[in-house]
């Protein structure tokens, strides 16, 4: 999608003439194109923080009520699970084909050990919610990028 719009930017400007006066439109259109890019930019990193943050609150009050948090993460998974599937059915009804279906082999070794690792990920990070404080939950989380990075790397060398 970025790549369209950095295609955009460069087709506008071969299109210009050579006159002087279509120079600066194209440079007008160009710094109107970044506006909106960087403004772009800047709703989606709000939005995903504000619905991190909500979600850390909202994990922290699911853990003082039921003291199970890696059943809570059973039981979200079990959900995305069942949703993923309705998704399938729906798109399979609504374009007449089905999506690829891996092989169980493929599945298993391509998929499972980044879906196991997740999932670790996942019932951990909620475990911890529960037994730390908020901030320094937040501090911690903040770094599992680059570790989930590292694992991608490291499952991937000997492709």
């Amino acid at each position: 999608m970025v790549a369209a719009k950095y295609e955009r930017l460069n087709s506008s400007a071969e299109i210009s003439g050579g006159s002087p006066g279509s120079t600066e439109a194209t440079t007008s259109a160009q710094e109107n194109m970044m506006m909106q890019m960087a403004v772009g930019t800047l709703f989606i990193i709000l939005l995903y923080l504000t619905l991190s943050i909500s979600l850390t609150f909202y994990q922290t009050d699911i853990n003082r009520q039921m003291h199970f948090p890696l059943a809570i993460v059973s039981y979200h998974l079990v959900i995305k699970f069942l949703l993923a599937a309705l998704a399938r059915r729906i798109y399979r009804m609504r374009v007449g084909r089905s999506r690829v279906q891996l092989d169980w082999r493929v599945a298993l070794r391509k998929m499972a050990p980044t879906g196991v690792a997740s999932a670790i990920d996942i019932g951990f990070s909620n475990w911890g919610l529960a037994l730390v404080p908020i901030s320094l939950y937040t501090m911690t989380k903040s770094s599992t990028i680059v570790f989930i990075l590292l694992f991608a790397i490291a499952l991937d060398w000997k492709k």
